[in-house]
C-alpha cells in the first residue's frame, strides 16, 4: 500500500495519486484507489458519483477500482490488487492512516522554503534500521516552474542538507501547470486522457505542451515509484523509512 501525503495541505497529493493510479492499470496493474479522507473529491475526478464508492469498490478504469472509506479498509478490499494507493490528506486522520496502514509512502512538498521548514519539523526520516515506520519511496518536489532544473537543485540540496545525501528525492519534480490541473479536474480525467480527448484539448490547442509536461511528470513519477516499490520488496530491510514527528499518540488519557 503507498500513500501520498504531504506536511500541508494543497501541495497536490491527490492529483497526483490520480495520475499515478490511472498511469499503473494502464500499465495492466489491478490497483485500487483508496479515498482515505472521504470527502470524495477522488469520485468526483474521476467522473464517479461519491455516494457509488462508499459500498464497495467501483470500477472507474478498467483495472482501477475507486473505494471511499477509512484507510484501513484497503488491507480487506486490496486484497485482489497489485497495488493499493491511499490518498490520506494532510489532516490528523490522514497521518494517521500513513503511519498505521502504509507500506510505503511518498511525500509531496512544495518548493518555497516554509514549506521545506515545515517538512523538516514535521517528519522524520531516516535509515529502516534507525526509524520505525513506512518505507519511504522517495520526496517528490511539486509546484515548480516550467524549466525547473535549477530550483529543483536547490530544493534537493535542502532536503539532502537535513537527511544526508542518499535521501531518495525523485528526479522529474512535478511542474506548476495550473490550466492543466484545472482542466484534468473540469473533466474528471486523468492528465494522460486529457491529451487523448481532442474534443477538450485538440492538436492546436494553446496550452496542450503545458498539459503534455504536467502529464508526462506524472508518467515518470509512476515508473518511478513502481521500481522503488520493486526494489522495497526485494530488499525490505534497507532503505529509508519516515514517522511523523512528534509520534502520534491515542486520544485516550490516563486517569
Amino acid at each position: 500500500m503507498v500513500a501520498f501525503a504531504g506536511a500541508r495541505p494543497g501541495v497536490g497529493a491527490t492529483g497526483v495519486a490520480v495520475g499515478v493510479a490511472a498511469l499503473a492499470a494502464r500499465a495492466g496493474n489491478r490497483v485500487l484507489l483508496l479515498d482515505a479522507v472521504e470527502d470524495g473529491v477522488l469520485a468526483q475526478r474521476l467522473g464517479a458519483r461519491p455516494d457509488a464508492v462508499t459500498g464497495g469498490p467501483l470500477e472507474v478504469r478498467p483495472g482501477l477500482r475507486l473505494l471511499r472509506a477509512p484507510a484501513d479498509a484497503a488491507r480487506v478490499h486490496g486484497r485482489s490488487a497489485d497495488l493499493v494507493v491511499l490518498d490520506t490528506g494532510a489532516g490528523p486522520a490522514g497521518r494517521q492512516a500513513v503511519a498505521a496502514v502504509a507500506d510505503h509512502v511518498v511525500l509531496l512538498t512544495a518548493p518555497d522554503p516554509q514549506a521545506i521548514e515545515r517538512l523538516i519539523a514535521e517528519v522524520d526520516i531516516g535509515p529502516r534500521a534507525e526509524v520505525a515506520g513506512p518505507r519511504l519511496l522517495g520526496v517528490v518536489v511539486v509546484g515548480l516552474p516550467a524549466e525547473p532544473r535549477q530550483p529543483f537543485v536547490e530544493v534537493r540540496r535542502l532536503l539532502r542538507g537535513r537527511w544526508g545525501e542518499t535521501l531518495p528525492v525523485l528526479d522529474r519534480p512535478v511542474r506548476s501547470a495550473p490550466f492543466a490541473a484545472w482542466l484534468a479536474q473540469s473533466h474528471a480525467l486523468p492528465l494522460h486522457e486529457l491529451l487523448e480527448r481532442p474534443d477538450v484539448v485538440p492538436a492546436g490547442h494553446p496550452r496542450r505542451s503545458e498539459i503534455a509536461g504536467l502529464a508526462a511528470d506524472h508518467r515518470h513519477l509512476g515508473q518511478a515509484l513502481i521500481e522503488a516499490i520493486t526494489r522495497a520488496e526485494d530488499h525490505p530491510a534497507e532503505g529509508w523509512a519516515m514517522r511523523w514527528n512528534p509520534p502520534l499518540r491515542s486520544s485516550s488519557r490516563s486517569a
